[in-house]
């Protein structure tokens, strides 16, 4: 092989690497890619970074969440790499490393959110607005469209959905008595009078083959399979 040849090569694979994309926002000149507003405030804003490394920005949290549908893709949108920025600094921080401040104060959209990637400014920051802290799974179940619906007095049996799927559970009690739902494995509990219906969201956090939904503590109703890879400590629900 010439000299000539492999100096090509090294050149486009130097190249490729200079190449991938990085999580930014250029305020004032990139449009939010759900609602299609100009992005004024970085610290505001949201990205995400497909699977064909195509990045997408956002004027808020929400919008990115709003957008998830609407994209296309060979792999969920739950395991595209999601930024927001600190506040502070404005540098991007992966969704699930930051501290999200919700309270009554002026952000793109209304929705009254801003991230933080140290926690103490973070806390600070919720005091002198009368704010609350939220994690980014606090945050897609206030406000993100369910991947999946669960009907759970439909009788199902075996369920199976993907790790980190936003879950919309439901049950319909036609009965004379009260009706207790717990998921195992999972926080999940579900009161239902008789004659009512209840609905409670929640993430598909661990991977594991078997997570069982129970009516009154003893009726075994439905199993959850939840595929995705396994962290060491997600090992113990196999």
């Amino acid at each position: 092989m010439s000299k000539f040849i492999l100096l090509t090569i090294f050149l486009l694979v130097n190249v490729s690497c200079q190449m991938k994309v990085e999580p930014m926002i250029t305020a004032n000149i990139d449009e939010c890619g759900h609602c299609t507003m100009i992005i004024q405030d970085i610290d505001h804003g949201a990205v995400l970074i497909d699977s064909q490394e195509q990045l997408h920005t956002y004027c808020s949290p929400v919008c990115m969440m709003l957008d998830k549908k609407e994209l296309k893709g060979d792999q969920p949108t739950s395991t595209y790499a999601k930024y927001l920025f600190d506040h502070n600094s404005m540098k991007a921080i992966p969704v699930h490393e930051v501290y999200i401040v919700h309270g009554d104060f002026n952000t793109a959209m209304g929705h009254g959110l801003l991230a933080f990637a140290n926690k103490a400014e973070a806390s600070q920051f919720a005091n002198e607005v009368e704010g609350e802290i939220l994690d980014w799974n606090d945050l897609r179940v206030r406000y993100e469209a369910p991947d999946i619906f669960l009907n759970l007095s439909e009788n199902p049996q075996n369920i199976e959905v993907a790790k980190d799927n936003l879950i919309s559970v439901i049950y319909n009690n036609d009965t004379s008595e009260d009706v207790s739902i717990n998921l195992l494995g999972y926080e999940l509990e579900m009161s239902v009078a008789s004659g009512t219906s209840d609905t409670v969201l929640f993430i598909s956090t661990k991977p594991g083959q078997g997570f069982v939904f129970q009516k009154n503590n003893e009726d075994n109703i439905a199993t959850l399979f939840v595929t995705g890879d396994h962290t060491t400590e997600e090992a113990l629900y196999k």
